[in-house]
């Protein structure tokens, strides 16, 4: 199976549709048809070296008893409730990175969760967390011909039946998943796990000796009809034989050493994909290579797939080809694929192509059918959060437009950015209704093992609905870069850059930078205190700036830390700042007292780096912290909530409390979880 690819995924922007059927499709012939491309490579001798294996004991597993058919499995915990100290979460199913087919169900692996679609009906249901799941960051599925689930998540590997997940061997994030000839094979970025049946053998585990996937990164596993493996890792493509392994780099042949996606043709010919080099095929003697320039829709290569005819179907982050033989179809969305980015390819026994990328297409008898979740966030890499004073929450993601929930009803609101998705980071409200939005071009990769963002700042926008107006340094914003947005109490909007501090009043621009008397120039967090003073988080100390005059904090005063990114007012009117490496700062300006919370036994938080903070109305202050959950000061002590409380372990990214005292929190990756505390 095809999963997660160490890859620039490019979550370009589209409207979330409804399931359903498209029509006919016109298909995009790409280049002069050719037998192959211009060049056949010499055959060579690739790089060799010694095999080892680590053998470990079986683990004790949980007795599972008979698997469940999947008609059977149970239903998800999805409904609302306002229960208090229960978590919930809301997710994003449609970002696709494997696919798995069995008796009439379709199981995707997704961004959000493990969905099981009902292939005639196009209903479907979703398992996350709040079912069993260690993450909601579902990488990679296979079915056991006994009909369980090998789930690959984020956090590691899982075994389900439909009655109990079990944990049979420890790992980190899984890469990809493959059954064959009774042999599973699973990979994580820095090790493979190979299991029999009874015993689970590690390769790649271990410092500078070993087998050759030590230090490899392992990206994807095939295992061709005579039972032998090949794992493409950022190395190459290495090739094991059960007692011999065999490297294949750009110097023997390979497009590109990066090897992201490998498959094996019923023919035995093994097709490797690359992260931007193009796609290589090897005959067991000589290697030819594919790129954009023979007709291939982009040489980032990222799924591989073989059709009943003997089409080879190519998944990519532009499209989708098809190669005949002859030559080179292209697929997009505009022929009713759901979406240009194509993660995973499988086929089925009725003839059928299914592609994974946002949503899932299927191609059969030369129409197109696409399936997408039907509502919820558009991502779950949540960035922002505010709650208006309708009690409407706005969620901002990493690279997928701006979410709104009035409780009952989901809204979206998408930009275009070139080739990137256009994501929110900060979300302030202005009178009216109207909101102000921080805006940045995102795509997400892989590295080591885990999902990262590259945001690039896009200036702010201000309007709602269908009206927006966009501003950048050209309008008078001191930077792109923005990170927040406050309104005062006359109506002027603060901005805060990483080229300085901005306002503006409707008609003019000011910024303020070092020269004015700002800490710092990278603005991280603003909060305006019941006075009407500005109090700024920088990444040199905190200012606090009365409209004339500057003052600048810093751990020379008794602040935390100098890296300030985030802040709030509390209901008392104190302030809290939280850095990144020092810990909560607590500030009582009408003392002129500074109280620190770190990480020691006699604080109590889990650790010193923050990343949001929120003043509630009842007079707590909640806490995010960067992998560990979430912390709350009731005014005496602190109470963290973590993975033993029902709290994902992923970074907190955004934290907002309602007036109703429901605490929203958006983490990095595991989507948006909602938490009433009792009261």
């Amino acid at each position: 199976m095809s999963a997660i690819r160490h890859v620039a995924w490019i979550w370009l922007l589209l409207p979330l549709l409804l399931t359903g059927c498209c029509g006919t499709f016109q298909v995009q012939v790409v280049g002069t048809p050719t037998a192959a491309p211009a060049t056949e490579l010499p055959a060579v001798e690739p790089t060799r070296a010694l095999a080892t294996e680590v053998p470990i004991a079986a683990p004790t597993r949980t007795a599972v008893g008979t698997p469940l058919p999947p008609d059977a499995w149970p239903a998800p915990r999805t409904e609302l409730v306002n229960e208090a100290g229960r978590w919930q979460v809301f997710t994003s199913a449609n970002q696709v990175n494997d696919l798995a087919l069995a008796d009439g169900y379709l199981w995707a692996a997704t961004m959000g969760g493990l969905v099981r679609w009902d292939i005639e009906d196009g209903t479907y249901v979703k398992y996350t967390m709040l079912d069993g799941l260690p993450s909601n960051i579902v990488t990679a599925v296979e079915i056991d011909p006994d009909g369980t689930l090998w789930i690959g998540t984020a956090a590691g590997l899982v075994h389900w039946n439909g009655l109990e997940w079990s944990t049979p061997v420890g790992m980190n994030a899984v890469t990809d998943i493959v059954l064959a000839d009774g042999i599973l094979w699973v990979s994580a970025y820095d090790s493979v796990r190979r299991y029999d049946g009874q015993t689970w053998t590690t390769y790649g585990a271990g410092e500078g000796e070993g087998d050759s996937l030590v230090g490899a990164g392992v990206q994807a596993i095939a295992v061709d009809p005579a039972g032998m493996v090949w794992f493409g890792t950022e190395k190459g493509l290495i090739h094991y034989d059960g007692h011999t392994w065999t490297t294949y780099t750009k110097d023997d042949g390979l497009a590109e050493d990066n090897v992201s996606v490998v498959a094996v043709g019923p023919d035995g010919m093994v097709w490797a994909g690359t992260s931007c080099g193009g796609l290589s095929v090897w005959d067991g003697t000589t290697w030819t290579t594919y790129t954009e320039e023979d007709g291939l829709a982009s040489n980032c290569a990222s799924a591989i797939a073989f059709g009943p005819d003997q089409a080879v179907w190519v998944g990519s982050t532009m499209g989708l080809s098809r190669w005949d033989g002859l030559l080179w179809t292209t697929y997009m969305e505009e022929d009713g694929l759901s979406s240009d980015a194509v993660h995973v390819i499988v086929g089925s026994s009725d003839g059928a192509i299914w592609c994974g990328g946002y949503g899932i297409s299927r191609y059969l008898g030369g129409e197109w059918t696409v399936y997408r979740e039907e509502v919820g966030l558009s991502s779950s890499r949540v960035r922002a959060l505010m709650i208006g004073d309708d009690n409407v929450v706005h969620i901002g993601t990493a690279a997928s437009g701006l979410n709104s929930w009035d409780g009952e009803t989901w809204t979206y609101r998408s930009w275009w950015g070139g080739p990137f998705g256009v994501g929110v980071i900060a979300i302030a409200s202005a009178p009216g209704g109207d909101l102000w939005l921080a805006r940045v071009a995102g795509a997400s990769y892989w590295s080591r093992g885990r999902l990262v963002d590259m945001l690039i700042g896009m200036g702010v926008s201000h309007g709602s609905g269908e009206t927006w107006t966009h501003f950048h340094p050209a309008d008078g914003l001191a930077n792109d870069a923005v990170h927040a947005i406050a309104l005062d109490a006359v109506g002027d909007v603060w901005f805060g850059t990483e080229g300085g501090l901005s306002r503006y009043d409707g008609r003019d621009w000011t910024t303020y930078t070092e020269t004015h008397g700002l800490a710092n120039p990278d603005v991280r967090a603003i909060v305006i205190a019941p006075d009407g003073t500005l109090w700024l988080g920088t990444r040199g100390g905190v200012s606090r700036f009365d409209g004339r005059d500057w003052t600048t904090y810093t751990e020379e005063d008794g602040l935390a830390g100098n890296e300030v990114v985030a802040a709030a007012v509390g209901r008392d009117g104190t302030l809290w700042f939280g850095t990144w490496g020092g810990g909560v700062s607590h500030y009582d300006p009408t003392a002129d007292i500074w109280e620190t919370f770190t990480f020691t036994w006699q604080y109590g938080l889990p650790l010193n780096q923050i990343r949001a903070l929120a003043a509630a109305p009842n007079g707590e202050v909640w806490v995010g912290h960067h992998f560990v959950g979430v912390s709350r000061w009731d005014g005496t002590e602190w109470r963290t909530y973590t993975e033993e409380d029902g709290l994902p372990r992923d970074s907190v990214m955004a934290i907002a409390v309602g007036r109703d005292g429901v605490v929203w929190i958006g983490t990095e990756g595991e989507g948006l979880w909602r938490f009433e505390p009792a009261r």
